[in-house]
C-alpha cells in the first residue's frame, strides 16, 4: 500500500494526501493523490481558490478550461492532471463531504518546471586574459535552473577578496586575475526534476603587457 501523510482533520473524518508539495516536468501527467478516511458523497478540486471539478457521487463536472486534460478518479477522487504546464503552478486544494454530513480539506502545492536541456559558459573577454584583468563568466542555462554551482579544478568556487559569485551563482567574477587562477571553470546547474553540468571553460593567463 502507498504511504501517506496527514493532511486536515475534521472530527473523526479527515483526508490524507501522498505528497503535500509535488515538484513537476511540463508536459508529463503529474497525479495528486489522496485518500479520505470514510466513503464520501461529493467534493471539489481548487486551484488557487478556483474549481475545477465538481463530483456528485461519481458524476463529476470539470471546468470547460480543464476537461481535455483532467481526470477526477474514484473511489478516492484523487485529481489526474494529463499534461501540466506552467499555468498549473499553484496550491490545490481538495474539499469533501461524508456520508453523515462532515467536510474534510487537504491540500497539496505543485511546483512546475521546463526540464534542463544544456548549460554553458560564457566569458566578458577572450582568452587568453591579461594578468590583473577582471573576467566575469556567466553561467547560461537553458531550462528551469533553481541551483548553480561553480567549480574550478574540481573544487567548488566559494566567494573571497578576489573572486565574486553573484545572487543565485549566475556569473562568477575574478577581480584582477593571476596565474593561479589559470585553469577549469565548470558550472553544475539542477532543479527539483532534472540536472546538467556545463562544458569545461579553461581560463588562460597571458602576460600583462
Amino acid at each position: 500500500m502507498e504511504r501517506f501523510e496527514h493532511a486536515v482533520e475534521s472530527q473523526s473524518f479527515h483526508i490524507e494526501v501522498e505528497q503535500s508539495l509535488i515538484n513537476a516536468t511540463v508536459g508529463r501527467p503529474v497525479l495528486l493523490s489522496v485518500m479520505p478516511s470514510v466513503n464520501v458523497t461529493s467534493g471539489t478540486w481548487k486551484r488557487n481558490g478556483e474549481r475545477l471539478a465538481l463530483w456528485l457521487g461519481t458524476t463529476t463536472d470539470i471546468s470547460l478550461n480543464y476537461r481535455e486534460r483532467m481526470e477526477v478518479l474514484f473511489p478516492n477522487a484523487s485529481l489526474l492532471l494529463k499534461a501540466v504546464s506552467f499555468s498549473d503552478n499553484g496550491e490545490y486544494t481538495v474539499n469533501m463531504i461524508s456520508f453523515r454530513g462532515r467536510a474534510a480539506t487537504a491540500r497539496v502545492d505543485l511546483r512546475v518546471f521546463e526540464p534542463i536541456s544544456s548549460a554553458y559558459i560564457t566569458s566578458n573577454v577572450s582568452n587568453p586574459v591579461r594578468e590583473n584583468d577582471s573576467v566575469c563568466l556567466t553561467c547560461i542555462v537553458v531550462g528551469n535552473c533553481t541551483r548553480r554551482v561553480w567549480s574550478f579544478n574540481g573544487a567548488v568556487v566559494e566567494s573571497s577578496e578576489r573572486i565574486i559569485l553573484s545572487s543565485g551563482n549566475v556569473t562568477l567574477t575574478i577581480i584582477g586575475v593571476h596565474r593561479r587562477h589559470s585553469g577549469e571553470y565548470q558550472c553544475r546547474v539542477s532543479s527539483p526534476v532534472s540536472e546538467a553540468a556545463s562544458e569545461p571553460y579553461f581560463l588562460h593567463i597571458g602576460s600583462e603587457y
